[in-house]
């Protein structure tokens, strides 16, 4: 009677860990464009992120013992391409040291009460402003890299002509949407093979038939391992990005496992140890920050209890690896829906805003519109805080207000003057 139940537990472990992995497996193709249009190699990257999920959700479930996966989070790679690279004009290298060092603060902060402490001291709204601009940002990226909109010089952004490109990638969008809509479990799974079918049809893919050669010379040679510039440490913009990058991990790995009603405080220090430990793991592979991913959700309504389920997946990206050709020949077309969809999931958090009190929802306002209109995640959070601090200061409302509060306003200030 034991042994029965017990192999109908690892039975439903098993298939919660094959739902699981076909929910996010797209990470491997969005994360992998995404890094590359950093300047990184799309081979490595692909590789790498398939490692890094590999190692985070197998070390995950040896460690904490739960039905949990840790993937690279979008947001977060987003942050790495498009606010340090692009709109900072950082290298992939010197961002890899940001998030090396991120990654070793927020480690240090898991074996603290700081975490709890810093979550605290900054206000709900401004919170879910920031997600919300976030949201706004990733839709926007996804739209020009399915080629939907395009810059016109003079309403600088405008919606393209259709052609095969463009024609095909709202074709998918719309596909995207209405299976999303209909509430279809591996809806993004979908996408990607429809998106990839589509492209081959239509001639956009190209796969080549052959094998990598994924020996450790080749890895190696890719010179994304370990592959650090500290250059820029002695800039203050480098401690600003770096600062910016850990309160986002903070907050959006707080407010999963919030949403997937983790409370056991044994678990959650285990859990957040090893989300600082993977980025730091992340890095050294040359990969954006690592979070704990919404689509644990997945396995945790499935009946999952254990860390056998973050096994499994680990397991499972690995084999991965076995179709890397098809992988790396996916355009961006393909997983740009996934972006407009997910950034929309994160928009829906405006219903948390309070509207009646202007003091709260002015700051808000002001970051929601600067993280997209400034292509800049780091810069749009900035004016979020100082806009707080300077409003209810200037309202009378300075029981609102706490150091660590008008400290990180002081410092956006600062970062932005020498700007």
């Amino acid at each position: 009677m034991i042994g029965r139940k017990k192999e109908t537990l690892l039975k439903n472990e098993v298939i919660s860990a094959f739902t699981t992995f076909f929910t996010c497996s797209y990470i491997i193709i969005v994360n992998g464009i995404l890094l590359h249009q950093a300047g990184m190699s799309l081979l490595w990257t692909i590789i790498a992120t398939t490692l890094v999920c590999c190692i985070s959700c197998i070390l995950l479930g040896i460690y904490a013992n739960v039905p949990l996966i840790i993937i690279p989070g979008i947001g977060e790679t987003i942050f790495f391409t498009y606010t340090i690279i692009k709109s900072h004009y950082y290298n992939y290298h010197e961002a890899l040291a940001i998030v090396l060092i991120s990654g070793l603060i927020f480690t240090f902060i898991a074996y603290t009460p700081f975490a709890r402490v810093l979550d605290k001291s900054i206000p709900k709204n401004l919170k879910e402003g920031i997600t919300i601009g976030i949201g706004l940002f990733m839709a926007f990226v996804g739209l020009q890299n399915s080629k939907i909109i395009i810059p016109n010089r003079q309403s600088i952004v405008e919606l393209n002509h259709i052609n095969i490109y463009s024609g095909l990638a709202i074709l998918l969008l719309l596909f995207a949407i209405v299976i999303f809509t209909l509430g279809t479990k591996l809806a993004f799974f979908y996408t990607v093979i429809i998106g990839i079918i589509i492209s081959f049809l239509a001639g956009i893919i190209k796969v080549k038939y052959h094998f990598y050669n994924f020996s450790l010379r080749s890895i190696v040679s890719e010179n994304n391992i370990f592959s650090y510039s500290f250059d820029k440490i002695g800039h203050f913009s480098f401690w600003s990005l770096v600062f910016s990058l850990t309160i986002l991990l903070l907050f959006q790995n707080l407010g999963t496992l919030h949403g997937l009603k983790i409370n056991d405080k044994v678990k959650l220090s285990r859990i957040f140890k090893m989300v600082g430990i993977t980025n730091i793991i992340s890095s050294l592979f040359g990969v954006s920050s690592t979070v704990i991913a919404v689509e644990s959700s997945t396995a945790t309504h499935s009946g999952a209890k254990t860390g056998k389920v973050s096994i499994f997946v680990g397991i499972m990206f690995l084999l991965s690896l076995l179709i890397m050709p098809v992988i790396i020949a996916i355009p961006s077309l393909v997983v740009s829906p996934i972006l407009i969809i997910v950034g929309g999931l994160m928009f829906t958090n405006i219903k948390e805003l309070d509207f009646n009190d202007m003091t709260e929802f002015i700051p808000c306002y002001i970051t929601i519109i600067m993280i997209p209109l400034t292509f800049d995640i780091a810069t749009g959070m900035g004016f979020g805080f100082i806009s707080y601090v300077l409003i209810n200061f200037v309202c009378k409302k300075t029981e609102r207000l706490n150091p660590i509060l008008i400290i990180i306003a002081l410092l956006f200030t600062i970062n932005l003057v020498l700007q």
